[in-house]
């Protein structure tokens, strides 16, 4: 096993350790048995993950005396729903999981959610862990405990808040992402930049080069880049979280971009942007509105457009997105109190702040000024 990064995460009378390198597939058994976790797992995935990756856990795990079974649910956000849940439910009940086994997430953020979920859940809940496969997942879903699945009229609206007793995010598995995948990462990397430390965004702003291209960890450098990025990016989090688990404040920040993102994902059908794309959007759309309310002034908008499209994000909003309908969605987000639009809004790059009641007009003006 290559050198291995950890971060511990603090809450009140509980921790758990995300294990951050290269090789952490093989070197699970060995992970799993140190943090004294359950003999028998239940990996939930979908078949494209299992046929990569599910016989390197499954026979890393076995070493340790870990019985292994695996539950497959299809990929794609469509299908993080309460009947996908269910037919987990109905597996579980046919391998006679008991409240003493674990729940595996081994994929990207759908996964992870839906596992997530379940362990919560089922039997009043399991030990669950969390083996990100996606840049995405690693840098953001993983980590924090949020856990859950769509309604028909909003994104995560069903959920809990269940901690993982461990997180591994073996890099390896960046190297076989698509591109797409990488960008729908970048954007969530870029927001933590944007909320919590300056000299990061600078330092992605000079990175974007190497960052665009596919993962190829033959290149010395491309490596330094991802370990650096994925630390700094689950340090961040989990010092936030640390301080606030349950989203009373604090946590809010890392919203940044999501609020009006989910709202252009649920206007787009969950089929026009990526989740990381919608965010990319959301995150220029809230820092339109600082502009419009004098928080932020215009050179916060260029940075943060210009290290977008370096990193092959969109800047600009389809036309055939009504800005009415991402407003609509807006006003089914979870994070709405007493009927008031609540956004996370910089003030400058490295600073945020949440505002409440913000005007509607606002909003759609924001939007407006991003559909080409």
């Amino acid at each position: 096993m290559k050198k291995v990064t950890q971060i511990i995460v603090r809450l009140k009378d509980r921790r758990h350790k995300i294990f951050i390198g290269r090789g952490l597939l093989l070197a699970a058994g060995k992970i799993w048995a140190a943090s004294n976790l359950p003999k028998r797992a239940v990996v939930i995935t979908n078949p494209e993950i299992k046929n990569k990756y599910g016989g390197l856990l499954k026979k890393s795990l076995e070493k340790s005396d870990v019985a292994v079974f695996f539950i497959l649910i299809p990929p794609g956000e469509k299908f993080k729903n309460l009947d996908t849940v269910s037919r987990i439910y109905d597996s579980l009940i046919s391998l006679k999981i008991e409240r003493g086994d674990a729940i595996v997430a081994l994929g990207g953020g759908v996964v992870g959610d839906l596992a997530g979920f379940v362990g919560a859940t089922y039997l009043r809940g399991l030990a669950f862990v969390q083996i990100p496969t996606t840049l995405l997942a690693m840098v953001d879903s993983a980590i924090g405990g949020k856990v859950g699945v769509n309604h028909s009229q909003g994104k995560n609206l069903i959920g809990a808040f269940y901690q993982p007793k461990a997180i591994l995010m073996d890099l390896d598995t960046l190297n076989s992402l698509p591109a797409s995948e990488i960008r729908n990462g970048l954007a969530e990397v870029v927001k933590y930049g944007m909320i919590r430390d300056e000299k990061f965004f600078h330092f992605l702003e000079n990175s974007a080069k190497f960052l665009r291209r596919p993962p190829d960890f033959s290149n010395k450098k491309q490596i330094e880049i991802y370990l650096k990025i994925v630390s700094t990016c689950a340090a961040i989090k989990a010092r936030v979280v640390e301080q606030d688990e349950k989203e009373k404040y604090l946590r809010m920040i890392l919203n940044f971009g999501h609020t009006i993102g989910h709202g252009i994902e649920a206007a787009g059908i969950y089929q026009t942007y990526t989740h990381g794309e919608a965010v990319a959007l959301g995150m220029l759309a809230a820092t339109l509105v600082a502009r419009q309310l004098k928080l932020a002034d215009g050179s916060i908008y260029l940075r943060l457009s210009h290290v977008l499209k370096k990193l092959n994000l969109p800047v600009k909003i389809k036309k055939r997105i009504n800005p009415r309908l991402i407003l609509q969605a807006l006003t089914l987000d979870k994070k709405i109190k007493n009927k008031k639009i609540r956004l996370v809004l910089p003030g400058r790059i490295g600073l945020v702040e949440i505002r409440e009641n913000i005007p509607p007009a606002t909003i759609i003006k924001a939007i407006g000024e991003l559909i080409i």
